[in-house]
């Protein structure tokens, strides 16, 4: 049970009922009165709540919601959080934008420009291009399965013969700007899955994967989960993990780097506040995956979620 600081209500946790009140133990409102409960479900070193609307069922599986694993025979095979031997690291933090603008900035193929000038790219002498080109039809690929994730990716890696989808640019003639970097980053993709969570793989070095969760608070503002995961199965390899975590990629990565996208969502949010942005942005090429996003949303969405009656808003069907 819970017990509320203010007024005594003692609440139990499993259901929501009113089990006692601290001072008015046999208070007729006992039994009879309750607050709202969440699924919740511990697992890859994560506590993860289920906050659809009260009436939703079934529940889904909670790997219906994350990336699926990739297949380790693949070249660039990454870890994913859901590995056996995964060790997985990160931080939580507040974003005040629409968690959609977060969602389309995580994996959008031109919003790289941000970072080409990113300390962690100078340090590590990044081969970080201005933007990637779509140059075909399978550089954007959709999962859709029925009992699975449901998901869009960026074909960045060459396919198994050697065929390219997007094309790095690194310079702008015109302009005359050119990314500097010289050290290839090979087998990053990223991908975005419902209804929300960032895969990026290989990053920031290869054998790391960045996940990043993007959970809407109200319109204008959302939680941001940032995790690193990497494959640790020996205790000594999971403390180098952590100390390297702790003593560089923490603030080079999640600050650094991942701050520039913060500033970048922020700064958007007066432009798309009252939809005015949506009405009139204007969309290129490097938009194909951030149009297909949205039209795999449109078809899979679980609907819209009212706001909560216990935080005071009214709500509007």
């Amino acid at each position: 049970m819970v017990t509320c600081w203010y007024h005594g209500y003692t609440y139990g946790l499993n259901d929501g009922e009113l089990k006692t009140i601290l001072a008015a133990p046999e208070d007729p409102l006992i039994g009879n009165a309750s607050i709202k409960t969440y699924p919740v479900v511990e697992k890859y070193s994560i506590i993860w709540v289920f906050v659809g609307d009260a009436d939703y069922a079934p529940i889904p599986p909670l790997e219906s919601d994350l990336p699926p694993q990739e297949s380790k025979d693949y070249a660039y095979y990454s870890p994913n959080l859901t590995d056996d031997d995964a060790i997985v690291l990160g931080i939580r933090r507040k974003g005040e934008s629409n968690w959609r603008l977060a969602v389309e900035n995580g994996f959008d193929p031109g919003h790289v420009l941000i970072h080409w000038k990113s300390p962690l790219v100078y340090a590590h002498d990044l081969a970080v291009p201005l933007g990637f080109k779509p140059t075909s039809d399978e550089a954007v690929k959709a999962f859709e399965d029925a009992d699975g994730p449901k998901g869009m990716m960026n074909m960045y890696p060459p396919d198994a013969d050697g065929h390219s989808n997007y094309e790095p640019i690194f310079e702008n003639a015109m302009l005359g700007v050119r990314a500097s970097g010289g050290t290839p980053t090979l087998g990053i993709r990223t991908s975005m899955w419902l209804p929300g969570v960032l895969k990026v793989e290989n990053f920031p070095f290869p054998g790391i994967t960045a996940h990043e969760m993007y959970v809407p608070i109200d319109d204008k503002s959302y939680e941001y989960w940032e995790l690193l995961v990497k494959t640790a199965p020996t205790e000594a390899e999971r403390e180098r993990f952590t100390d390297q975590y702790e003593n560089y990629l923490r603030d080079a990565v999640f600050h650094d780097f991942n701050d520039d996208d913060l500033w970048a969502r922020d700064s958007m949010q007066p432009f798309y506040e009252h939809d005015v942005g949506f009405a009139e942005e204007k969309l290129c090429a490097m938009d194909a995956v951030i149009v297909a996003w949205r039209k795999l949303v449109a078809r899979h969405a679980r609907g819209i979620q009212t706001p909560p009656m216990e935080l005071g808003i009214k709500r509007r069907r």
